[in-house]
């Protein structure tokens, strides 16, 4: 099974504007999906944990999930024209509806967001440059 991401849409059958009733029957034996989020009971946000997915997750196809931390953080950088790192060292990709968390960590996970989602922080200009020294100067060993 594959879960194909649609920015700003959808992963898989998981889209946003969902309901909690039609995203519990999207996600029954799903692995890895978390901290569904609504706002006036429609979905707005959900984390994957990569360590716990079962299924390959495709975006402009390649399976991201199979990308390091590195070549991921790149690979959306690449595919973004609206990018920013937050304090924390999150990287957010406003224009696709997603974000790596913690990208250098081995906990790094998966943030989906519809369109208008709020980060909660400002977010930092950053370049493809800057996105590898901070990964080499930041990063832990798995």
């Amino acid at each position: 099974m594959e879960f194909i991401f649609e920015p700003l849409v959808a992963l898989g059958a998981l889209k946003f504007g969902m309901s909690k009733s039609e995203v519990n029957a999207v996600c029954a034996g799903v692995s890895g999906i978390s901290d569904l989020q609504y706002q006036d009971g429609k979905l707005v946000a959900f984390s994957i944990d990569p360590s716990s997915v079962e299924q390959s997750l495709i975006f402009a196809g390649n399976d991201v999930l199979k990308l390091d931390k590195l070549e991921a953080a790149l690979f959306f950088a690449g595919q973004s024209n609206c990018y920013g790192q937050s304090q924390g060292g999150s990287l957010y990709f406003t224009d696709l509806g997603c974000a790596l968390l913690q990208f250098e960590s081995p906990f790094r996970t998966f943030l989906f967001f519809a369109a208008g989602y709020d980060a909660g922080e400002p977010l930092a200009d950053i370049s493809p440059d800057s996105i590898k020294s901070y990964y080499q100067e930041c990063h832990w060993e798995d």
